[in-house]
């Protein structure tokens, strides 16, 4: 129980510290379910309680589908998800888990800071569509996205219509180097427009 109390990036931390939550974390419906209890410090107290007690009640713990609640990093809409990764912390952490579990959570986060750099360049679906794979602003994002996302090519290749991975590769690596002037230029937007 230590572990889930001191764990950052899981709501249950949020528990102990009201003041601190995102506005989308409601934490109502779990302490109600609880047995009705109140989001008071005598209803935190009481629902941490009822955890301890439920970890230890295996009966219980099939009853409430427990078998289920393991699958995926978080249970959720897809909107809720990328809320969630909005937080650059959580963001951080989402990237670097390697489990297949994680991969949903990466993948949402990777999604993001593509439709972040395709609003900074004012790029659409259509442009993603209709330029060439090897468009400098095409490779800019992927580039971006490779170095500082830790994107898998097949993924790059797919969502900015790139073509394979080790055209996605080599394209990358041209983008990195510096070469292409255009390429550097946009790649300095997007430092400055995401500090990592």
């Amino acid at each position: 129980m230590e572990d889930l109390k001191n764990y950052r990036y899981g709501s249950y931390w949020y528990l102990r510290r009201p003041s601190k939550r995102p506005g989308f974390l409601n934490l109502e419906t779990c302490l109600a379910g609880a047995g009705g209890l109140q989001d008071t410090p005598y209803g935190r107290n009481k629902y941490e309680a009822y955890l301890d007690w439920l970890q230890e009640d295996d009966v219980r713990q099939k009853s409430l589908n427990f078998d289920k609640m393991s699958k995926g990093w978080v249970l959720g809409t897809k909107t809720f998800k990328q809320d969630l990764l909005k937080d650059e912390k959580q963001m951080s952490a989402a990237i670097k888990l390697g489990s297949n579990e994680a991969r949903e959570a990466r993948e949402l986060a990777w999604e993001l800071r593509l439709n972040a750099c395709l609003r900074h360049l004012k790029k659409t679906q259509k442009d993603i569509a209709g330029d060439a794979k090897s468009a400098p602003w095409k490779v800019a994002i992927a580039t971006h996205l490779k170095t500082t996302m830790l994107c898998r090519n097949g993924w790059i290749g797919e969502a900015l219509s790139m073509g394979t991975e080790s055209g996605v590769s080599r394209l990358t690596t041209q983008g990195a180097s510096g070469e292409n002037k255009a390429v550097t230029k946009l790649l300095k937007t997007f430092t400055a427009r995401f500090k990592e």
